[in-house]
């Protein structure tokens, strides 16, 4: 047959490029909890070629435009984190385009509960966002942003996509926090404190109002200073106790009856208003706390006063008077009946007292007027024995 001086034979190249990302642990925490990513390429590059990653980060915006951002952050040596993470592989020697570069995930702290707006486990996509080999002109496949992005293998060499999803969860809880400062207060004038603060930090200003769980329908309670607090989400505004002032409501009622004089009440959020859903209406009173063992020292004693305004009555129709009223509010109406320690003398067969006898000898009081405080006059006659 006829002669040639060379022939053409192929070789079939079995490599690919891309990379391989193994996702030893997809899931990070507020908490602290970091993930963990291994990166390498699928093949030999030319040149060195540098990777950027980067995350599809979010942000919540405040009532007054203030971005808060929320997502994932990423480092190559467990300690510097940024949103943009580059990495650099060599055609050879250390660090190489085969030996794996270990990615270090974190979730950035935003103090929102997230639980408004979704799960409290988010999920956030890591992508290629530049790419940029030092030979461009040899190495067109790896400097070819495009087809780098689009030829990611997650955990296999397996097919090729163009992000991988990330697990990030919420560590926070929406909720308003009452705590003990100075639980004793007493109707004499001196007043406890509690303080109050945010768990979270409120998408909108939150206005917290306050009450007790007073049932009676007449003030026997605590009032408050102030009887209302509004929180923000800017700054440090949310996560900063303030402090409110009881005092125990001054009610002229013996408590005494109703058990130990010094009582005890709970402080209520009775109402909460916000443009953050979560921390409104009945969604905020159900996240806030009930802070019981308030202290209210009574100053009040149930019992009657009398004073002889005029002690000396005579047989011979002159009266003397004496004012009867009560010391403390009564719960109910009070009758009281009046009576003297008269004596009676016989003289044959005729009984004749001695003594005095008293108009009226029937009082009564309310506690729906001021009558119970009002001092109510009685007659003093002497019998005309």
């Amino acid at each position: 047959g006829s002669l040639v001086d060379n022939l053409t034979v192929y070789s079939l190249d079995n490599d690919t490029m891309g990379l391989i990302v193994v996702s030893t642990d997809n899931h990070s925490s507020e908490n602290g909890t970091l993930g963990q990513l291994l990166v390498s390429l699928r093949s030999q590059p030319y040149d060195n070629v540098t990777l950027s990653f980067m995350a599809d980060n979010g942000s919540w915006t405040l009532f007054d435009e203030t971005k808060i951002a929320t997502g994932l952050q990423l480092s190559k040596d467990n300690s510097t984190f940024s949103t943009i993470l580059p990495l650099e592989f060599a055609p050879s020697g250390t660090g190489n385009w085969s030996s794996a570069k270990t990615v270090w995930v974190q979730s950035i702290i935003d103090y929102i509960d997230e639980g408004t707006l979704g799960h409290d486990n988010q999920t956030f996509n890591v992508w290629v966002s530049n790419v940029d080999a030092d030979n461009a002109s040899t190495d067109l496949l790896y400097d070819n942003l495009s087809l780098t992005q689009s030829n990611i293998s997650v955990n296999s060499l397996g097919a090729f996509q163009d992000n991988l999803t990330l697990v990030s969860t919420d560590n926070d809880t929406a909720r308003v926090i009452l705590s003990h400062a100075d639980n004793s207060s007493s109707e004499s004038g001196a007043n406890g404190s509690f303080t109050i603060v945010l768990q979270t930090r409120p998408l909108d200003n939150v206005t917290i109002f306050f009450n007790d769980n007073d049932t009676s329908g007449r003030s026997l309670g605590l009032s408050f200073i102030p009887d209302n607090l509004s929180f923000t989400g800017k700054s440090d505004n949310w996560s900063t106790s303030r402090t409110v002032v009881f005092g125990s409501r001054d009610d002229q009622v013996d408590e005494g009856s109703k058990g130990s004089d010094n009582q005890t009440f709970t402080a209520l959020v009775s109402k909460t208003l916000s443009n953050d859903p979560l921390y409104n209406a009945d969604n905020g009173t159900s996240i806030s706390d009930n802070l019981s063992g308030l202290y209210a020292l009574d100053n009040d004693t149930a019992g009657v006063v009398i004073v002889s305004t005029d002690n000396l009555s005579n047989e011979n129709g002159t009266t003397g008077s004496l004012t009867v009223r009560l010391r403390s509010e009564p719960y109910g109406t009070v009758s009281l009946k009046l009576s003297a320690d008269n004596d009676t003398r016989t003289l044959g067969s005729q009984n004749y007292a001695l003594g005095v006898y008293l108009v009226p000898d029937n009082l009564s009081f309310s506690y729906t007027s001021d009558n119970w405080s009002t001092a109510q006059t009685v007659v003093i006659h002497s019998f005309g024995d």
